[in-house]
């Protein structure tokens, strides 16, 4: 990798590797990348895990709901909202659905209803059906998390695994057609500078041009410095068009 930094020729060098190869000199990064994301989550699971239980007794509120014969009655002052406009838990058994109003994401406990609200979609539980008894309370929640350590972490595993690879499949399209694209840009530019290069040894080029960029755009999950987007994009258009203006085809055959 660091050869191609120093060698503003390195297109030359490109072109004579397959595409296959180029393909999997980019890909490798993206994999290590993934393959170090999911170890560093699979490691704050480890280590969060455990204090589930902990956090909840601190700062779950002193909270006991009962619902008997289909009605909703608590323990603590009412109305009762815990979070903010963005996301709330508000409990209000003498309220109404238009407690919700001003909330964009939200659950609504009512009298005989639970209203679940996610922007413009609302969904609403109707519990006069539910004739049995049953409660929920601090304890209940805070002695479920500690004798369910395990389930927790296995659950915790498998939504970090199916959401990298959600992420993963995502970032792998849009990438293709980015590549696409920017073969087509510097197709184009080429013929403009009079190279025959044909347009799968531009998509070469893409490929390996993309290499450090990626990095960057790694960084990038970590600080959110929109700098670091521009100077992605500009180390890959150097890059990417050094190599295409210098390109000397008769040294490259």
């Amino acid at each position: 990798m660091m050869e191609s930094l120093r060698d503003l020729n390195y297109g030359s060098v490109v072109i004579k590797n397959s595409l296959s190869h180029a393909i999997w000199n980019w890909f490798k990064y993206v994999l290590g990348i993934g393959i170090g994301g999911l170890v560093i989550g699979v490691s704050a699971l480890v280590y969060f895990t455990p204090q589930i239980p902990k956090f909840l007794s601190e700062k779950l509120p002193d909270i006991n709901l009962t619902l008997k014969d289909g009605k909703v009655s608590t323990n603590i002052p009412e109305p009762y909202v815990w979070g903010d406009k963005n996301m709330a838990l508000i409990i209000n058994t003498k309220g109404t659905v238009d407690d919700l109003r001003e909330y964009k994401i939200g659950v609504l406990i009512l009298k005989d209803k639970i209203v679940a609200k996610q922007e413009s979609e609302t969904k609403l539980i109707d519990l006069s059906e539910f004739k049995d008894e049953a409660s929920l309370s601090k304890e209940m929640i805070v002695s479920w998390t500690q004798n369910n350590k395990v389930w927790l972490l296995v659950v915790g595993l498998a939504m970090l695994i199916i959401i990298e690879v959600i992420l993963g499949i995502m970032y792998l399209i849009w990438q293709v057609f980015s590549f696409l694209f920017w073969s087509l840009a510097f197709f184009v530019v080429s013929i403009i500078l009079k190279k025959n290069l044909g347009y799968t040894n531009i998509l070469k080029i893409v490929l390996t041009a993309s290499v450090i960029p990626l990095l960057i755009s790694t960084l990038n999950i970590l600080f959110q410095d929109k700098i670091l987007d521009t100077l992605s994009i500009g180390i890959f258009v150097f890059y990417a068009g050094t190599w295409i203006y210098r390109l000397d085809l008769t040294k490259s055959r």
